[in-house]
């Protein structure tokens, strides 16, 4: 693939974000956040477990603006989620758990990636589709377990004074 074709992956995949996250907010209120988040996980794993498959940069092209479009809302979603459960003061410590989660993964997929790398052909696949696989296969159950155990909307949250 040319620099040129993965520069437009790399680009596809945030446009797609910027322009689905005020529909994808809109389908959260109407799906509500159980259905919506976990509907997201699952989608988010499908389609990444997909890249592992593709056979030319089309198809990658076209699986990376599904995945901006697919995780556009994600974010926003927990976010909303959290604010249905959680008083503001008890919001800021979930919100920090949240925002050092993503960092810690940010760091873990990066050691996942360096290990990866070394997989060249293993199972007749190549190191990046494995690190496709490594990543979007545990996302899917991830979605049905989302579906299964996250609370649905509370009908009030009582704050304590």
């Amino acid at each position: 693939m040319s620099s040129s074709a993965m520069n437009w992956t790399i680009s596809l995949f945030y446009l797609s974000f910027l322009i689905f996250e005020i529909p994808s907010t809109l389908l959260l209120r109407c799906l509500g956040p159980t259905r919506y988040l976990s509907l997201s996980l699952i989608l988010w794993g499908g389609v990444t477990v997909g890249m592992a498959f593709v056979k030319n940069s089309q198809q990658l092209l076209i699986a990376r603006f599904l995945l901006g479009m697919i995780q556009s809302g994600f974010f926003t979603g927990t976010i909303i989620y959290f604010s249905l459960w959680y008083c503001k003061k008890e919001q800021i410590m979930r919100f920090a758990i949240l925002f050092g989660a993503v960092f810690a993964a940010g760091v873990l997929d990066d050691i996942l990636a360096y290990g990866i790398s070394h997989m060249e052909d293993i199972g007749g696949l190549k190191n990046w589709r494995w690190l496709f696989l490594f990543e979007g296969l545990p996302i899917i159950p991830l979605g049905v377990m989302t579906y299964l155990f996250l609370g649905s909307i509370p009908d009030t949250v009582q704050c304590k004074s």
